[in-house]
């Protein structure tokens, strides 16, 4: 992955977890999302939480 990504976590491990890519830049990564199907594993220590948007407001 060349930029940064948001997804949901899927499965936690014990050092990591198993994310559903949901947003990416497709300028730079439309190909790697295809190869990867829209998931990857990523380590817990290089996870940044991203608050979710609130409906209505």
């Amino acid at each position: 992955m060349e930029a940064d990504f948001a997804g949901i976590v899927e499965k936690v491990y014990e050092n990591s977890a198993l994310v559903a890519i949901t947003d990416y830049d497709t300028k730079t990564d439309r190909m790697n999302i295809q190869d990867l199907q829209n998931k990857t594993v990523v380590s817990l220590s290089k996870m940044k939480l991203k608050p979710r948007a609130t409906k209505g407001a």
